[in-house]
C-alpha cells in the first residue's frame, strides 16, 4: 500500500478521536438544550401574588435584555432570559408606577448548562 493510499485513514482516524472527545460520554445527564439563567417573579407588594405584564431588564455590564414572560409549572408568571450567559445582574421590573431593582444576582456556569438563578421582585405596595 503506498503512502497517500495510507493517509485518507489516519485522517480519519485522526477526526474520529476528535469527536469523540468533544461529545459528552453515551448516559450523560446534559440535554443539550439552552437554559435561562433567570427565573424572576414580579411580587405585588410583600407576599403579594406574581404579577403579570411587567417590564423585566437584566443587565450585567454593558449587557442589557428585556426579559421574556412565560408561565411557571404552578401557572403563575415568570419572566425568563440571560440563556446561557453567565453573570452578575442588575434586575430592574416596572408595573405601571411602581419598580423595584435587584442587585448582584448571580448566574453561574454548571457542568453542561448555566445553572438557573430564581428571583423574586417584590414590588413596593400600591
Amino acid at each position: 500500500m503506498t503512502r497517500s493510499a495510507r493517509t485518507p485513514l489516519a485522517a480519519i482516524a485522526a477526526i474520529t478521536v476528535l469527536a469523540a472527545t468533544a461529545i459528552p460520554a453515551c448516559g450523560s445527564s446534559c440535554s443539550g438544550g439552552a437554559l435561562p439563567g433567570l427565573r424572576v417573579t414580579v411580587a405585588d407588594g410583600p407576599g403579594g401574588p406574581a404579577v403579570c405584564g411587567a417590564t423585566v431588564t437584566a443587565q450585567d455590564g454593558s449587557y442589557d435584555e428585556t426579559l421574556i414572560q412565560g408561565t411557571a409549572a404552578s401557572g403563575a408568571c415568570v419572566y425568563v432570559g440571560a440563556y446561557e450567559r453567565p453573570g452578575t445582574y442588575t434586575i430592574e421590573a416596572v408595573d405601571g408606577a411602581r419598580m423595584v431593582t435587584v442587585q448582584n444576582v448571580r448566574v453561574a456556569n454548571g457542568a453542561c448548562n448555566v445553572t438557573s438563578t430564581a428571583v423574586t421582585a417584590t414590588l413596593p405596595a400600591p
